[in-house]
This record gives structure tokens, sequence and C-alpha cells, in this order.
């Protein structure tokens, strides 16, 4: 992991003369090369609201994907407290420098919108970093899984995209209304329009990823050639909330949406995780993307159930973030992209 994120900060050194919060040689030039190392590795690379602190010199405590900023200066504060002997302080929180003679203001959000219609909208997520199109190194447009419950729209997508932000990419939701979200075809259609405006506005590499049925909604995009250059699907499933047997009518779903695929040059990482209720037969899932699926794409890899990780939810954890969050940009990033995130 050490290597894996050394090799992201290269990554990052573009963005970080623009983006203060992004460069760790801002620190404080007593703090230690340990605490430069956790600023990086962990304070990055995880969602807000989020804290760090430090007293300056070897002590250093963060917290992060908490219910309230206050709830992270004061956990962020009390594990650097217990770490050192002089007083620590907070050096930086969601996207600012706040360390006293070092502060830098967050940088400007993005647009409210990138458009919307009668049940959806794009929207540029602020708790992520905006670039815009002519300085981005690309988009991700991210789709959340069908909701009854009315939860889905807003939440903030996944820390596993947040070193692909600090590399430059900006972050977009797809916001759909649960009384619209049921009609795929819809969707897909808004979807498809929104990707090719949004190649239209300047965008130098798109990548189309999505959690369940917005899993679902980038495999089907997959339709049109062209729209996107990466996509990333956790937990794909085009049910709701009900199990049984309309999780073997995804199944068959899913195989008729694979023979719709035409050969293209998108590359694709489909990400399934073990005791996932909507997953059907997790085993002929991953033989139908690998061998079905594969074929007509310019790349295919799979996180396929990895250890530690169970249920539909598990890609939104800050765990599978840490663990999986170099593989997948080097996946976007790299010309010879990695094979699987094994190693």
């Amino acid at each position: 992991m050490r290597a894996a994120m050394a090799a992201i900060m290269c990554i990052w050194a573009g963005t970080a003369a623009a983006q203060p919060v992004l460069d760790p040689s801002l620190l404080p030039a007593t703090a230690s090369d340990r605490v430069r190392a956790v600023y990086r590795d962990n304070f990055l690379t995880n969602n807000l609201p989020r804290a760090i602190a430090t007293d300056g010199k070897d002590a250093v405590g963060w917290a992060a994907g908490q219910k309230s900023i206050e709830e992270a200066r004061a956990k962020a504060l009390e594990f650097c407290a217990s770490k050192g002997s002089t007083p620590c302080q907070i050096y930086a929180e969601n996207l600012q420098i706040v360390w006293p003679g070092k502060s830098a203001p967050p940088p400007a959000p993005g647009p409210a919108s990138l458009g919307s219609g009668t049940g959806y909208d794009f929207i540029p997520d602020e708790r992520y970093i905006w670039h815009g199109p002519q300085s981005a190194r690309g988009l991700i447009v991210w789709g959340h899984g069908f909701d009854r419950a009315k939860n889905a729209r807003g939440i903030q997508p996944p820390s596993f995209l947040r070193p692909l932000n600090n590399a430059g990419y900006d972050v977009v939701r797809f916001d759909r209304d649960e009384n619209w979200d049921g009609n795929i075809d819809l969707v897909v259609s808004w979807l498809r329009d929104g990707l090719i405006k949004f190649r239209q506005m300047g965008w130098k590499q798109i990548v189309n990823a999505g959690q369940s049925r917005g899993g679902i909604n980038v495999l089907n995009t997959l339709k049109t050639p062209g729209l996107f250059e990466i996509g990333i699907t956790t937990s794909a499933a085009n049910t709701g909330t009900d199990s049984g047997w309309i999780a073997t009518r995804g199944e068959t779903y899913l195989y008729n949406l694979i023979q719709d695929v035409p050969k293209q040059s998108t590359r694709l990482m489909y990400i399934q995780f073990q005791d996932d209720p909507f997953a059907g037969d997790e085993d002929r899932r991953a033989d139908r993307i690998r061998n079905m699926l594969g074929p007509k794409l310019g790349q295919v890899v799979l996180i396929d159930r990895p250890d530690g990780f169970k249920g539909h939810g598990a890609g939104a954890t800050a765990a599978f973030g840490t663990k999986f969050g170099a593989c997948i940009l080097h996946f976007v990033m790299d010309a010879n992209a990695p094979t699987n995130c094994d190693r």
C-alpha cells in the first residue's frame, strides 16, 4: 500500500500546486515523515467530514466519515493527544487547511448542476474538489442504487473515488427520483444523453461508475460504444429491496444485457461481494462477465468477492476504499492497467 500511495503522489503532483490541501509538503517543516505519510495515505483518501490534527512534530490523529465536522475534529484531537506530549491542533479539515499561518480556503465549488430534467439531476458533489472540464484529467459520473426510502439522492460517492479526485478527476452524481427510477430504459436514456453532453463540454476522459442499479445503468450504456472510456460497477443489480425470485429474474436480465453489448474499446472494472442478496449466482456472474462480456471490451478486470468484504454495500465502506482505491486509480489512469487488484 505504501508503494502504491507513493506512486499516486507522483500523479497528484500536477494538482497539488493548485489545491493546497493535497500537498503534504505544506505541513509544518518540523512535522515528521510519518505525519506526512498519514496525511497522504489516510486523511486525503477518506471521505468527509474529516479532520487531521498534529503537534507539528511526530504526533498525529485523524478521523473521517463522521456524522459532523465537530465530531471529526474531536476524534482527531483526542487521538493525536494520546500520541504526544505537546498540544495538538487541527491542521486540515474537509477540503481546507486551517493551521495558523498556513491556512488555505477550500477550492471553489463546481456549478450547482450540469443538467436536469423531470426525475433526474447531474450534480457536481461539493464534498469533492472541482477542477472543471478544461483543467480536469477526466470526469467521473457516479450513479447511486435504487432506493424506495428516498435516501440515495445526495449520498456522498464512495471513498474509492477519492484518489481519482485528488489526481484531477471531477465527480458528478447522477441523482434520480425513486418514482422514475423503476423505468430502466428511460433512466439509461438520461444517462446516455448526459454522457454525450459531458463529452461535448470538454472532459478528456469519462468514467461511468455506479452501485447496484447505478451499476446496471453503466452496463446498459455499454450498448452505445464511445460514450465513456472506463466503466466501474459495484454490486450491479436491477432489483430493488426484494430478494428471492427477483434475484433470479435479475440473472436473466444481466444475461440478456451482456448478449446485447457490441464489441468496443471501453474498459470495465466489475466488483462484486460475498453474501450479496441481489447478486444471484455469483460464480455464474463472474464467468459471464469474464467470458461473455470480456471478449467484447478493451479490458475487463474483476474484483471478485474479496476477503473481508460482505454485503450489497461493501463497496461504499472506507475499508474498501483504503484497500482498493490505489488499484482502481491505476486501472483508470494507466496505459498498462492492472489485470487484477489482489496483489
